[in-house]
């Protein structure tokens, strides 16, 4: 599945901000370690768990990958899909979804217009 996603200004100096955070961490210690971190993006906060990659890879370049759970799911459950094990290499971002208005459940916008765009 490709996600694409059409960012303004503002969300792009975070996204930005993000990366930098997060290849830092590639420079950390090489063990399969999770972190917590949050951020306030137009009054909401976003959280989600990152696991720095365990391993090195041959190029000296960590992949990143971005995970989301499905409706209803969560990202303490979703993180059990070991994808940080599967590519000990890769930076892994598990997201946590916010409760939609349709029934309250943490997911993710499916079509345009919903929920305000919170998601785009």
């Amino acid at each position: 599945m490709i996600f694409v996603v059409r960012m303004g200004t503002e969300m792009t100096r975070r996204f930005a901000n993000f990366i930098v955070v997060a290849a830092a961490m590639t420079l950390s210690a090489h063990t399969a370690s999770a972190e917590v971190m949050t951020w306030k993006i137009d009054g909401e906060t976003r959280r989600a768990i990152v696991y720095a990659p365990s391993a090195l890879s041959a190029g000296g370049k960590a992949p990143l990958i971005f995970s989301f759970h499905g409706h209803g799911d969560n990202v303490q459950n979703f993180q059990y899909t070991n994808m940080h094990r599967a590519w000990p290499e890769a930076i892994v971002v598990y997201f946590q979804g916010l409760p939609s208005r349709r029934d309250g459940l943490p997911g993710w916008q499916t079509e345009k217009g919903q929920d305000d765009d919170r998601d785009l």
